[in-house]
């Protein structure tokens, strides 16, 4: 489609938009039906139980599913609710706090900084007010200041929502803080957190919360978040100023205004976690030190020698400089050791820092008892940057995203079938522009048993003052960028969509959901600026060039070849839900969705431009059935549901793979009263992967010489880092680092004289921690709690995460350094909170 039809379709868009925005102004001038004809939204409550401590998810309607609010026992969809109790009891600060709430949800570390929860077996997204977040995976940690709670839907989004630009597991929405319009609220909390087992560490964190009415009609609401410290490992930090506000305006009783702001920024790092991983060190915490060099012998004799220091060689020179690449342990130092818990491989000079400001505006304009327009703005800018030691580095300067989705929604009868229709137009505007740089990364390079201080990639002089890739960015220090890294990127994505969805009431107990969708999407892009210092030539040596060369955006070298792309697509999405109510409290649903939407890359969300004819139309398939009930006067909430997810994943590095999910769920809730709650969840998944993935090492045992034994047998002796691919024997495989079991429960119980407990297992069934299923992780349970006292005006809390002090570990990163790297989680820990309520 050329970029003239595209325009067309845009236009056209927001054409019909104009006019049915006039048409609802016309109807709005015809009277309103008599108020007997008010339909509203049945809420459940608890007597005794205040709303603000419940916990029960029927409580309150959900708006984060079907576009309209409604009780989670009439979405066909398997949702989990978590409200600001929840999340106050269990100190979540980050995407790791989320797979304790939901089945289907696994929060693995993700280099320690995780953006997103992995959702049936595959990455997700975050939304904030009904829209989405620009996609990060482990580059702007999510800021929870905002929330006042969060909703976890699994699959892709509905017609109103739209399909996920990445992440097609599902998403995760976040519930913003409103201004209250009673009274004057102020809430300050003050945590100390870093008591931990082996190192304790500083890193003191402060809350002020506060708003309230300015008006009858206008109210405000301000929180201000500051941390600053350190994380549990050597050389990690902590730290996040942040500042959200927001106001709701009721200019007329038809008309309601919601508008919030937030800028914050994170200085954190990257947690790589431990290289050399055998299964000895999963097991038992054995790690095999010494100094490590080039292999000399075998099939890759001499490969990591691959840097050339002069320009211009003649023919048929080879590299006389190391990089890191193809070491072995040297067999004759190799030993073993117990490493500190505290140790991940961070060289103090380490930084990832994160800065976001983001905004969005919500209007509600009532046109009769059943009808109204419903208009979103949500605007988002922010930059990255990370830069380690240990040889990688990724600069983001530009991350911006514009949505506008305007819906209408009526309620209206046709013959004997009552229906409800939301329709509308959905704009959204990308733009990015992102580098990256890990050509070597040789992390089994580094002895971690020395002076963290030491870990220098050696190849970073020699060529060009770059991680390996040999390209710099213009204008900075320590940030370059790997040839065909297809993360190198500067490009703008314009995606307009219309949609259309029907609830059609059949009977009583009957409802139909019907939904469908079309997104135009027009993208461009092409690499950005480079100062190029060097190339690979073909026997991938590295060679300097005599003079550096710029090459400009979607431009090429002598030795580079750029691309500038462009295409444009019409993705069509189809919706089909069907619920049964036995009764008022209970639902069975059936729910299929065929989407068709943007596979993003990995990293940093945007588009993979190199090869846009795959990855602007990936298509993903919902089969889901589930049961939820209500029980005992409204105290229990269950729900259970099987399902299968048909969509695909992207690497790194490599292609696009095909992801098959089965999967059973199921999730219960039980507050009888304001003393007692419990809750509990369970998955079984078996998620399956499929095509050739590429590593950076091919098999865990390829670090350790020929003579070095490691778990009852051998080192290979190829060295690592060799980047190799693995196509699985049968073209399948369990998808890696997923557990198939999962578990959670927890239980608190409030004391009337004002003192509480909780306490809850985590379990994590048998996680495999590379793609050839030779590193295992064994089921492990992490037992969390507190305790706390408080009165009206003020609380004190202590929470202890870890209790048992078990070995936890996840895997890192599989389909790519699943043999070079674990990351073991911090032991037993505890923090202080104090709060105030004024």
């Amino acid at each position: 489609m050329n970029t003239n039809t595209s325009k067309l379709i845009r236009v056209s868009f927001a054409t019909a938009c104009a006019l049915g925005a006039l048409a609802i102004g016309l109807r709005a001038q015809t009277p309103p039906p008599p108020a007997g004809n008010v339909t509203t939204l049945e809420k459940y409550t608890v007597s005794d139980v205040p709303v603000e401590e419940q916990v029960l998810p029927t409580v309150r309607p959900l708006g984060d599913v079907m576009g309209d609010d409604r009780n989670i026992i009439d979405i066909p969809r398997s949702v989990s609710s978590v409200n600001t109790a929840l999340m106050e009891d269990r100190m979540v600060k980050n995407a790791m706090d989320f797979g304790q709430f939901s089945p289907g949800v696994y929060s693995a570390a993700q280099y320690g900084i995780p953006s997103v929860p992995y959702i049936r077996g595959d990455l997700s997204q975050l939304y904030v007010g009904g829209q989405q977040v620009p996609f990060s995976r482990n580059s702007t940690p999510p800021s929870f200041n905002e929330a006042d709670a969060f909703n976890i839907v699994k699959g892709p989004g509905s017609a109103i929502y739209g399909p996920q630009t990445e992440g097609a597991g599902g998403y995760v929405d976040f519930v913003m803080k409103q201004p209250w319009f009673d009274h004057q609220h102020t809430n300050i909390s003050l945590t100390f957190d870093g008591w931990a087992s082996g190192h304790s560490y500083s890193n003191p964190e402060a809350t002020i919360d506060t708003g309230g009415p300015i008006s009858d009609k206008l109210a405000y609401r301000i929180s201000y978040l500051s941390r600053y410290g350190e994380g549990y490992y050597l050389n990690d930090h902590n730290q996040t100023q942040d500042v959200y506000a927001a106001l709701t305006w009721l200019p007329t009783t038809k008309l309601k205004v919601e508008g919030w702001v937030q800028v914050y920024e994170d200085r954190t790092n990257e947690i790589a976690g431990v290289s050399r991983v055998t299964e000895d060190f999963i097991k038992h915490g054995n790690y095999i030190a010494g100094p490590a060099s080039p292999t000399t012998s075998g099939p890759t004799a001499f490969f990591g020698y691959d840097i050339i220091t002069f320009p211009n060689p003649p023919p048929f020179t080879f590299g006389s400089v190391a990089d890191g690449s193809f070491v072995t342990v040297n067999p004759a130092t190799a030993h073993t050791v117990k490493l500190a818990p505290d140790i991940a491989l961070i060289n103090p000079l380490d930084v990832a820092r994160a800065f976001v400001a983001q905004g969005q505006v919500k209007s509600t304009l009532s046109l009769t008892p059943d009808s109204s327009l419903v208009n979103r703005l949500y605007v988002s800018s922010g930059h990255s940057n990370k830069s380690e030691q240990a040889g990688y580095s990724e600069y983001v300067p530009r991350d911006v995203s514009i949505q506008d989705r305007a819906e209408y929604r009526d309620k209206f009868r046709v013959s004997v079938f009552d229906n409800s229709v939301i329709t509308g137009v959905d704009f959204r505007y990308l733009a990015l522009t992102s580098y990256q740089d890990y050509q070597t990364e040789p992390v089994g390079f580094y002895d971690l048993t020395q002076p963290l201080s030491q870990i220098s990639y050696p190849g970073y002089a020699y060529e060009g003052n770059t991680w390996g890739g040999g390209l710099r960015v213009p204008g900075t220090t320590g940030y370059s960028a790997a040839p065909g890294t297809v993360a190198n990127v500067q490009e703008t994505e314009y995606d307009t969509a219309g949609f259309l969805q029907d609830d059609i009431k059949l009977t009583s107990k009957l409802t139909l959901t019907a939904g469908y969708r079309i997104d135009n999407i027009d993208v461009h892009g092409k690499n950005p600026p480079f100062v190029q210092y060097g190339y690979y030539n073909s026997f991938f040596n590295y060679v300097p060039l005599a003079s550096p060369v710029y090459i400009p955006a979607g431009g090429s070298s002598a030795t580079y070849k750029g691309y500038d792309n462009s295409r444009t697509v019409n993705d069509q999405s189809f919706f089909f839900s069907a619920t049964f109510k036995p009764t008022e409290d209970s639902t069975f649903y059936v729910t299929y969705d065929h989407v068709d939407a943007v596979l993003g890359s990995s990293n940093f969300g945007g588009i993979d431009a190199v090869y846009l004819d795959q990855t602007l139309s990936t298509k993903s398939t919902l089969y889901e059935i589930g049961y939820k009930q209500s029980f005992l006067k409204n105290t229990f909430y269950f729900a259970t549901d099987v399902f299968q997810q048909l969509k695909y994943g992207s690497q790194i590095t490599g292609g696009k793979f095909p992801i098959k999910d089965n999967g059973f769920e199921l999730e219960g809730v039980y507050q009888p009263s304001k003393a007692w709650n419990f809750n509990v969840n369970l998955t079984y998944i078996d998620a399956t992967a499929f095509g050739i993935f590429f590593q950076s090492t091919g098999n865990y045992l390829d670090m350790f010489a020929t003579t070095t034994p490691v778990d009852g047998k051998f080192g290979t002796g190829i060295g690592s880092p060799n980047f190799t691919l693995y196509k699985p024997a049968s073209g399948r495989m369990r998808s890696p680092g997923i557990p198939q079991f999962q578990a959670n429960a927890f239980l608190e119980y409030t004391d009337p004289l004002g003192w509480g407990v909780g306490a809850g297992p985590q379990f994590v069934g048998k996680q495999y921690a590379n793609m050839q299923d030779t590193l295992s992780i064994p089921a492990e349970v992490e037992v969390d709690g507190f305790v706390f006292y408080g009165q009206r005006n003020w609380d004190v809390r202590i929470n202890v995460k870890n209790a048992l002090n078990a070995r936890l570990l996840d895997p890192i990163d599989v389909s790519f350094a699943g043999n070079s790297l674990i990351y073991v989680r911090p032991p037993i820990s505890a923090s202080i909170t104090l709060r105030l309520h004024l």
